[in-house]
């Protein structure tokens, strides 16, 4: 079938890069969606449940870090090492797991690297959801410090007199 333009339903028109205006901005949205589909293939070609489960978390750390850092591009700064070293180490380290797998033999040398391997990720789902928390610090902080005014100033007012006004907080 021919559709407007003269393309066929064969045909896939491909999608405009989607622009920012911030060419770093634009950067990092580019290699975090080639980083997701890079796992995305790896997951589906890597048999191992365990290891299916890690990527399955991994890439949904590393789209909420994505999806963050593009809603607040001031916080580019802040992934830098993870966007240069972490994501495609970890993406290098899932391609040897998917080619050693796919070897379809065991041996002491494979085995070890490939649990090297799961270990590591599981490291790395810990960092990754660091990464993620730390973006969220300075709103934290604001966030606290507006409690601790608005406490204030509820009391300065005679407005907490009752405990079902009072904001408790974790010390």
């Amino acid at each position: 079938r021919l559709f407007c333009g003269g393309v066929t339903e064969e045909e896939e028109i491909p999608e405009e890069p989607v622009t920012t205006g911030d060419p770093e901005l634009d950067k990092m949205i580019a290699g975090g969606d080639g980083a997701i589909k890079a796992m995305r293939a790896l997951n589906d070609s890597i048999q191992d449940e365990t290891v299916s489960g890690q990527i399955d978390r991994l890439e949904e750390v590393s789209g909420r870090i994505f999806a963050y850092v593009k809603e607040n591009p001031e916080k580019l700064p802040q992934i830098r090492k993870f966007m240069s070293y972490y994501l495609p180490t970890t993406i290098k380290l899932l391609n040897a797991y998917d080619r050693m797998s796919a070897q379809g033999i065991e041996g002491e040398n494979l085995d070890k690297s490939m649990k090297n391997i799961n270990e590591m990720l599981d490291a790395a789902i810990v960092a990754y959801k660091k990464r993620l928390d730390s973006l969220f610090a300075n709103q934290a902080l604001d966030i606290e410090t507006d409690i601790e005014v608005m406490n204030t100033m509820l009391a300065r007012e005679g407005l907490t007199g009752g405990s079902d006004f009072r904001i408790k907080q974790d010390n």
